[in-house]
């Protein structure tokens, strides 16, 4: 199903990657000096400046959550649609840099950096902490947010693996899984945290280009393109078809997989047809709910699969 005129230049996700690079995942950030970025610098004690990272430049794109997407426009609007129990596809108001999708609620980085969150609230999901901040990811029942310093900081959830209790940083990124979150450091390598039954907080010690956390799985592709997983692989999430990739979306149990002609494959857990996507087709982008993938054709616009039981596929207008 398709979702209209494609006028977004970059996307977002459950699930994103990192500086000066437009990542087109389901979670992409791309970090720049903005005309509106606070001059607000703190010190240390040694009376020097503290070089803070700049806001980052505006991420407009899909993210898609359990049962309902967000959309940001290039102006900085947040639309929402789909499935509503919580209010989290009740749009709010404002101008947002960067959204994030998480299962019954979503978290954005506003113009002036700071954190706004709305849907579910259950264990403190929509009360994210003061300050300001340069990206935002949410998983399940939990948000994570990295600031200006480079400090990751997260919110709600139960920790009851301490996925929301993170290392010191600094970080550049960090992505959020159901039950473990991993942070991208300077050199681009992943530390992570939280739930490693499956070793899904065991990543490779390679540099990484584009990152996603699933529900028990991780994901992330090198700069040859090579793809990597690791974690769960009981429905198959981590059977990677063969190819060269540039971004990488997870959603619970699947996978999708932009390639750099264009492609887009998908593998995993396939009960709603959440991981057969149209073929014949260029991309510039993806994203991957709980159960539904959305791609972007630049011609078309997005078009969307999988689970549509709470009209998650087509918005609203």
């Amino acid at each position: 199903m398709r979702l209209g005129a494609a006028h977004w230049v970059c996307l977002l996700c459950l699930g994103c990657t990192e500086a000066v690079q437009k990542d087109p995942t389901h979670f992409i950030y791309v970090y720049g000096d903005t005309a509106e970025s606070p001059t607000d610098q703190g010190g240390d004690d040694s009376g020097e400046a503290e070089t803070l990272r700049p806001l980052p430049d505006r991420v407009s794109g899909l993210a898609a959550g359990w049962g309902h997407s967000c959309e940001l426009s290039t102006s900085g609007e947040v639309s929402c649609w789909g499935r509503d129990s919580h209010g989290q596809a009740t749009s709010p108001s404002g101008k947002f840099l960067q959204i994030s999708a998480g299962h019954l609620h979503n978290c954005g980085l506003r113009e002036n950096g700071t954190l706004f969150c709305w849907g579910n609230n259950t264990d403190g999901e929509t009360e994210p902490p003061s300050g300001q901040f340069i990206q935002v990811d949410t998983a399940a029942d939990f948000s994570c947010a990295v600031d200006r310093r480079g400090e990751v900081a997260c919110w709600g959830g139960l920790q009851l693996f301490d996925e929301s209790i993170p290392p010191s940083g600094p970080f550049e990124t960090v992505f959020a899984g159901w039950f473990n979150t991993c942070g991208q450091r300077e050199d681009r390598r992943l530390d992570c945290w939280g739930w490693d039954a499956f070793e899904q907080s065991s990543p490779p010690g390679l540099a990484f280009e584009s990152v996603a956390l699933g529900y028990w799985h991780g994901r992330a592709i090198e700069a040859s393109g090579q793809m990597h997983c690791w974690g769960n692989n009981q429905h198959g999430q981590g059977d990677v078809p063969p190819g060269e990739y540039q971004a990488v979306s997870a959603g619970e149990f699947h996978t999708c997989g932009l390639l750099t002609n264009g492609a887009v494959e998908c593998w995993g857990w396939n009960i709603d047809g959440q991981s057969t996507p149209p073929t014949g087709r260029r991309f510039s982008q993806i994203a991957c709910g709980g159960i539904h993938s959305c791609a972007l054709d630049e011609e078309s616009g997005w078009e969307c699969w999988g689970s549509d039981d709470f009209g998650q596929l087509s918005p609203a207008r």
